[in-house]
Protein backbone atom coordinates (compact mmCIF):
# COMPACT_ATOMS: atom_id res chain seq x y z
CA UNK A 1 0.00 0.00 0.00
CA UNK A 2 1.38 3.37 -0.58
CA UNK A 3 1.29 5.60 2.08
CA UNK A 4 0.39 9.40 0.62
CA UNK A 5 1.57 12.71 2.23
CA UNK A 6 -2.31 12.97 3.32
CA UNK A 7 -2.39 9.79 4.51
CA UNK A 8 0.53 9.74 6.54
CA UNK A 9 -0.64 13.22 8.39
CA UNK A 10 -4.12 12.01 9.08
CA UNK A 11 -2.19 8.67 10.53
CA UNK A 12 0.01 11.05 13.18
CA UNK A 13 -3.22 13.02 13.67
CA UNK A 14 -5.38 10.32 14.87
CA UNK A 15 -2.01 8.87 17.01
CA UNK A 16 -1.70 12.27 18.57
CA UNK A 17 -5.87 12.11 19.55
CA UNK A 18 -5.47 8.90 21.06
CA UNK A 19 -2.57 9.83 23.01
CA UNK A 20 -4.46 13.05 24.49
CA UNK A 21 -7.06 10.72 25.09
CA UNK A 22 -5.52 7.95 27.23
CA UNK A 23 -3.55 11.38 29.20
CA UNK A 24 -6.63 12.52 29.77
CA UNK A 25 -8.27 9.28 31.19
CA UNK A 26 -4.81 8.57 33.36
CA UNK A 27 -5.07 11.71 34.91
CA UNK A 28 -8.99 11.67 35.84
CA UNK A 29 -8.71 10.00 39.18
CA UNK A 30 -12.20 9.66 41.54
CA UNK A 31 -10.37 10.61 44.62
CA UNK A 32 -12.77 14.06 44.92
CA UNK A 33 -15.81 11.52 44.77
CA UNK A 34 -14.50 8.46 46.63
CA UNK A 35 -13.07 10.81 49.39
CA UNK A 36 -14.59 10.33 53.14
CA UNK A 37 -17.68 12.21 53.18
CA UNK A 38 -20.89 11.53 54.85
CA UNK A 39 -23.88 12.29 52.22
CA UNK A 40 -27.21 13.69 53.24
CA UNK A 41 -29.16 10.93 55.85
CA UNK A 42 -26.59 8.40 56.24
CA UNK A 43 -25.36 6.89 59.03
CA UNK A 44 -21.77 7.32 61.29
CA UNK A 45 -19.20 6.28 63.63
CA UNK A 46 -18.19 9.91 64.55
CA UNK A 47 -21.10 11.05 66.32
CA UNK A 48 -21.94 9.08 69.32
CA UNK A 49 -25.84 9.01 68.61
CA UNK A 50 -25.23 7.53 64.98
CA UNK A 51 -25.83 10.22 62.55
CA UNK A 52 -24.27 11.98 60.32
CA UNK A 53 -26.41 15.16 60.18
CA UNK A 54 -26.22 17.87 63.17
CA UNK A 55 -29.44 19.42 64.79
CA UNK A 56 -29.37 23.10 63.43
CA UNK A 57 -27.85 25.50 66.41
CA UNK A 58 -30.40 27.71 67.79
CA UNK A 59 -31.72 31.20 65.96
CA UNK A 60 -30.77 29.35 62.72
CA UNK A 61 -32.64 30.94 59.84
CA UNK A 62 -32.62 29.26 56.50
CA UNK A 63 -31.53 31.21 53.45
CA UNK A 64 -34.70 33.39 52.36
CA UNK A 65 -36.82 31.83 55.57
CA UNK A 66 -36.46 34.99 57.51
CA UNK A 67 -40.07 35.82 58.57
CA UNK A 68 -40.73 39.88 57.51
CA UNK A 69 -43.09 41.65 60.08
CA UNK A 70 -43.06 44.10 62.57
CA UNK A 71 -40.50 42.12 64.47
CA UNK A 72 -37.83 41.21 62.25
CA UNK A 73 -37.99 45.18 60.37
CA UNK A 74 -39.28 47.64 62.88
CA UNK A 75 -41.99 48.07 60.24
CA UNK A 76 -45.97 48.26 60.25
CA UNK A 77 -46.49 44.61 58.80
CA UNK A 78 -42.99 44.77 57.86
CA UNK A 79 -43.60 47.10 54.77
CA UNK A 80 -40.12 48.70 54.53
CA UNK A 81 -41.91 51.39 53.39
CA UNK A 82 -44.28 51.90 56.23
CA UNK A 83 -44.33 53.50 59.53
CA UNK A 84 -41.80 52.53 62.40
CA UNK A 85 -43.51 50.12 65.14
CA UNK A 86 -44.16 52.59 68.47
CA UNK A 87 -43.88 49.93 70.79
CA UNK A 88 -41.54 47.16 71.19
CA UNK A 89 -43.11 44.00 70.02
CA UNK A 90 -41.17 41.57 72.35
CA UNK A 91 -42.65 41.02 75.81
CA UNK A 92 -40.35 42.96 78.25
CA UNK A 93 -39.56 41.68 81.60
CA UNK A 94 -36.76 41.41 84.51
CA UNK A 95 -35.12 38.37 82.05
CA UNK A 96 -35.42 40.61 78.78
CA UNK A 97 -33.91 43.56 80.25
CA UNK A 98 -31.00 42.18 82.09
CA UNK A 99 -30.33 40.35 78.23
CA UNK A 100 -31.00 43.66 76.94
CA UNK A 101 -28.16 45.76 79.51
CA UNK A 102 -25.94 42.71 79.04
CA UNK A 103 -25.88 42.84 75.35
CA UNK A 104 -25.45 46.95 75.63
CA UNK A 105 -22.70 46.65 77.40
CA UNK A 106 -21.18 44.37 74.99
CA UNK A 107 -21.98 46.04 71.61
CA UNK A 108 -23.30 49.70 72.53
CA UNK A 109 -21.49 50.74 75.63
CA UNK A 110 -17.63 51.25 73.57
CA UNK A 111 -19.16 54.61 71.87
CA UNK A 112 -22.22 55.53 73.80
CA UNK A 113 -20.97 54.38 77.15
CA UNK A 114 -22.38 52.15 79.72
CA UNK A 115 -24.52 54.88 81.01
CA UNK A 116 -25.80 56.22 78.02
CA UNK A 117 -23.78 59.66 77.95
CA UNK A 118 -22.16 59.14 74.57
CA UNK A 119 -18.59 58.78 76.96
CA UNK A 120 -17.53 54.94 75.64
CA UNK A 121 -14.08 54.44 75.68
CA UNK A 122 -13.72 54.22 71.65
CA UNK A 123 -15.18 57.75 71.33
CA UNK A 124 -16.23 59.77 74.22
CA UNK A 125 -12.60 60.63 76.12
CA UNK A 126 -10.76 60.87 72.74
CA UNK A 127 -13.70 62.64 70.52
CA UNK A 128 -11.75 64.08 67.77
CA UNK A 129 -9.06 62.57 68.66
CA UNK A 130 -6.41 59.67 68.00
CA UNK A 131 -9.49 57.99 66.08
CA UNK A 132 -10.91 61.21 64.80
CA UNK A 133 -14.63 59.89 66.24
CA UNK A 134 -17.49 62.11 67.51
CA UNK A 135 -19.04 61.36 70.78
CA UNK A 136 -22.03 59.83 69.57
CA UNK A 137 -25.80 60.82 70.09
CA UNK A 138 -26.89 60.55 73.72
CA UNK A 139 -30.21 58.08 74.84
CA UNK A 140 -31.71 60.96 77.60
CA UNK A 141 -29.94 64.01 77.66
CA UNK A 142 -31.66 67.57 77.45
CA UNK A 143 -29.87 68.21 74.26
CA UNK A 144 -31.96 65.61 72.47
CA UNK A 145 -35.24 67.28 72.56
CA UNK A 146 -36.42 69.54 70.07
CA UNK A 147 -33.65 67.53 67.79
CA UNK A 148 -35.32 66.52 64.75
CA UNK A 149 -33.60 63.85 63.04
CA UNK A 150 -33.33 64.06 59.44
CA UNK A 151 -35.95 62.85 56.95
CA UNK A 152 -38.24 62.12 59.35
CA UNK A 153 -41.17 64.06 61.46
CA UNK A 154 -40.23 63.53 65.14
CA UNK A 155 -37.40 64.26 66.95
CA UNK A 156 -34.80 61.97 68.42
CA UNK A 157 -36.11 62.09 72.47
CA UNK A 158 -39.63 61.39 70.62
CA UNK A 159 -38.21 58.28 68.30
CA UNK A 160 -40.29 55.55 68.35
CA UNK A 161 -39.11 52.19 68.89
CA UNK A 162 -38.65 51.05 65.32
CA UNK A 163 -36.26 54.05 64.48
CA UNK A 164 -33.96 52.29 66.81
CA UNK A 165 -34.56 49.27 65.74
CA UNK A 166 -33.82 50.32 61.99
CA UNK A 167 -30.96 52.38 63.21
CA UNK A 168 -28.96 49.76 65.24
CA UNK A 169 -29.98 47.17 61.55
CA UNK A 170 -29.34 49.17 59.42
CA UNK A 171 -27.15 52.13 60.65
CA UNK A 172 -27.66 56.53 60.42
CA UNK A 173 -26.87 57.64 57.14
CA UNK A 174 -24.73 60.71 56.68
CA UNK A 175 -26.85 62.57 54.41
CA UNK A 176 -23.86 65.40 53.99
CA UNK A 177 -21.16 61.71 52.73
CA UNK A 178 -19.84 62.68 49.62
CA UNK A 179 -18.97 59.53 47.88
CA UNK A 180 -16.02 61.08 45.73
CA UNK A 181 -13.87 61.72 48.59
CA UNK A 182 -12.43 59.41 50.84
CA UNK A 183 -14.31 58.11 54.03
CA UNK A 184 -12.96 59.96 57.05
CA UNK A 185 -14.09 61.13 60.41
CA UNK A 186 -15.35 64.60 58.35
CA UNK A 187 -16.83 62.72 55.66
CA UNK A 188 -18.30 59.93 57.29
CA UNK A 189 -20.54 56.96 55.54
CA UNK A 190 -22.58 56.29 58.45
CA UNK A 191 -23.22 58.50 61.83
CA UNK A 192 -24.43 55.68 63.06
CA UNK A 193 -22.71 52.33 62.13
CA UNK A 194 -24.93 49.32 60.81
CA UNK A 195 -25.09 46.71 64.09
CA UNK A 196 -27.07 44.42 62.81
CA UNK A 197 -24.52 42.06 61.54
CA UNK A 198 -23.16 42.24 64.96
CA UNK A 199 -26.41 41.72 66.93
CA UNK A 200 -27.58 39.31 65.02
CA UNK A 201 -30.36 37.57 67.29
CA UNK A 202 -33.51 40.13 66.53
CA UNK A 203 -34.59 39.84 69.37
CA UNK A 204 -31.58 41.05 71.11
CA UNK A 205 -32.11 44.06 69.48
CA UNK A 206 -35.35 44.75 71.18
CA UNK A 207 -34.01 43.61 74.25
CA UNK A 208 -31.26 46.27 74.01
CA UNK A 209 -34.11 49.23 72.91
CA UNK A 210 -36.15 47.94 76.10
CA UNK A 211 -32.96 48.65 78.20
CA UNK A 212 -32.25 51.63 76.54
CA UNK A 213 -35.78 52.71 77.22
CA UNK A 214 -35.49 52.29 80.94
CA UNK A 215 -32.32 54.54 80.97
CA UNK A 216 -34.49 56.82 79.61
CA UNK A 217 -37.03 56.49 82.58
CA UNK A 218 -34.42 55.96 85.01
CA UNK A 219 -30.75 57.59 84.00
CA UNK A 220 -28.17 55.98 85.40
CA UNK A 221 -26.32 58.33 88.21
CA UNK A 222 -23.20 59.70 86.21
CA UNK A 223 -19.98 60.23 87.84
Amino acid sequence: MQVTATSLRRLVARIMVLGLFALFFSACHLDMYDQPKNKALTASDFFANGSSARPLIDGTVSRGGLKIDARTTGREGGDPTAAYVTTNPISIDANVLARGEARYKIYCASCHGEKGNGKGPAAGPISKGGLGLKMPALFYVDQLKGKVVANESFTLDQAPDGYFFNAITHGVANLKYDPTKPETADNPKYTMFPAGYRIQIVDDRWAIIAYIREMQKNPPAQK
